[in-house]
């Protein structure tokens, strides 16, 4: 799927970030980077926080690795590439949801 190299007019990625970044040690940069590689427009995105129960049970004792890791901080790393054109944080839950158009 992904070596084909197509582009899609929306991409979305819920519930996956923090997969990808502990469970497979993909750094959010190349995370940011394949999404826009993947996008034409625009990127439905959910970002899980570290305090997020599922966050925290892939963490698994290395939360040393991740200490600065912040919803803040996700954002900045994919407002490089990408505008966030709306965002909603999840009452209650250490979850976001961004809606976001390709630079």
């Amino acid at each position: 799927f992904l070596d084909r190299g197509g582009q899609f007019d929306c991409v979305m990625a819920l519930a996956v970030t923090h997969h990808l970044l502990v469970g497979k040690g993909i750094p959010m940069p190349e995370i940011a980077a394949l999404l826009h590689r993947l996008s034409r427009r625009h990127l439905v995105l959910e970002l899980t926080g570290r305090l997020d129960p599922m966050f925290q049970s892939l963490l698994r004792g290395r939360d040393s690795l991740y200490s600065d890791f912040s919803l803040e901080a996700q954002e900045g790393m994919l407002a490089r590439r990408f505008t966030i054109l709306r965002s909603l944080r999840l009452t209650g839950m250490h979850r976001g949801l961004y809606l976001m158009e390709r630079r």
